[in-house]
Order: C-alpha cells, then sequence, then structure tokens
C-alpha cells in the first residue's frame, strides 16, 4: 500500500511564530534506558526532553525501545513550564526477550564460561607444581655440588638424605604435573566440543529496537527553513 505524503514547510523567518505566545513543555519519562521519542499532534518529531510550544492543548505519543507506546495530552499555558509524567510499561516482547536472552546466557555459562574456568584452574595448577619441580631440581643440584666438596662422612650422609627426600618430592610432583597437564588437556577438548555444541542448538535471541517512528517523518532543509515530509499509511 502507497504511504500518503503530506509536506509541511517551515520557515524560519516567519512572522506569524514570532506572534503566537509561547509556553514550554518538559517530557519526564521514567525508562531505565534513559531515552524516549515524542511525536506531537502527528507533526512534531522531538527527540528531547525539552522544548516550546504555542499555547494550546497538544496530544502526544511517546516511545521507548522495549516499551509500549503511550498516548497522552497536555496543554501549554503562555509562559509556563508543563511537565509530562509517564511511565511507561515493557512490552510483552520485551519482556519475552529478557527472558529468553537470560535463559541463552545460563546455557552459555554452562557451556563454555564453566569449562573455560575449569581448564584454566587446571593449567595454572599444572605450573605452579612445575614450578616446584624446577625449585626441587635446582635445590638437588645444589646439594650435589657440596656432596662434592664435602670432606667428612657426617656431613655425606646428611647431604645423601637431603638429596634422596628432594628426588621423592621431584617425583610426587611429577606425577602430579602429568596427570594435571592431562586432565587439562581433557579439559580444553571437553571446552571446544561444548562450546561447538552450543553454537549449533542455540541462537542469541534478538529484539527488534526501531523507532516506530522513523519511517513517518523525513526533514528536508533549504535555505529559509526546512521542510518536514509526513507518511501516514
Amino acid at each position: 500500500m502507497k504511504h500518503l505524503t503530506f509536506l509541511i514547510s517551515f520557515f524560519v523567518l516567519s512572522s506569524y511564530s514570532f506572534a503566537q505566545e509561547k509556553g514550554q513543555v518538559r517530557f519526564l519519562v521514567n525508562v531505565d534506558n534513559g531515552y524516549f521519542e515524542v511525536v506531537i499532534n502527528d507533526t512534531l518529531y522531538l527527540k528531547k526532553f525539552k522544548d516550546s510550544l504555542p499555547a494550546g492543548n497538544y496530544k502526544a505519543e511517546i516511545w521507548s525501545p522495549g516499551y509500549v507506546t503511550e498516548n497522552t495530552e497536555f496543554t501549554i499555558e503562555s509562559g509556563k513550564t508543563t511537565d509530562v509524567e509517564l511511565t511507561p510499561v515493557h512490552n510483552n516482547n520485551f519482556t519475552q526477550y529478557e527472558y529468553d536472552y537470560k535463559e541463552y546466557r545460563n546455557k552459555f555459562h554452562k557451556s563454555l564460561t564453566v569449562p573455560l574456568s575449569v581448564t584454566i584452574a587446571s593449567a595454572l595448577y599444572s605450573g605452579t607444581v612445575m614450578l616446584r619441580m624446577y625449585n626441587f631440581r635446582k635445590a638437588t643440584s645444589e646439594e650435589l655440588t657440596l656432596y662434592d666438596l664435602s670432606s667428612s662422612s657426617s656431613e655425606v650422609v646428611q647431604i645423601k638424605e637431603r638429596i634422596n627426600m628432594l628426588n621423592d618430592k621431584f617425583t610426587y610432583n611429577r606425577s602430579l604435573f602429568y596427570t594435571g597437564s592431562l586432565l587439562t588437556t581433557l579439559f580444553a577438548g571437553y571446552t571446544i566440543v561444548s562450546y561447538l555444541r552450543f553454537k549449533r542448538r542455540y541462537k542469541e535471541p534478538t529484539y527488534n529496537q526501531d523507532s516506530p517512528f522513523k519511517d513517518r517523518f523525513t526533514f528536508i532543509p533549504h535555505l529559509t527553513g526546512f521542510t518536514m515530509q509526513l507518511k501516514f499509511g
């Protein structure tokens, strides 16, 4: 169906607009995102919370992403500020989107965040064990140097005991390192498989936040002002 189009020209130097008595309107719209759009009398498109208008009665449509478009009426008095207070409600599509997105994020965390965290923790533990192995091996080398330089039999016995203790600790931590490395590899593989399976099974929910007013108004600037094109139908 073709749009019915009207052209309304606004002239910057229009004496009529200066002759009219004006007041101000202030829109106090309570929305979580802090953004809203207003259409006044189906002709004036606002994206700000305050503006000047000629005195008179007005009808307004107020929209914010995720909220139901609200209709309201107000009166402008000359030289005064009129507050239009409104608390829109979330529309059903947005409420469903929030629920679906929460479920999607929960599945995402179970499929990627949790196994990835376990993989990183296992890798860090294996790295810590490897560092301990290095320290035990270094201490053993130092003890061997002392063994070569030792001239006392009692000291040699003590050095041998310390070397045996260090070797036992090194062997134990080496077993822990191999086990940790194997678990890290398995966890990493599971993380990859889990994430790929998640990507195949679930699609991230989306919500269309386009303004219902975006196709109704077209502004055409020229030397003396601008022309506003309104589309209906």
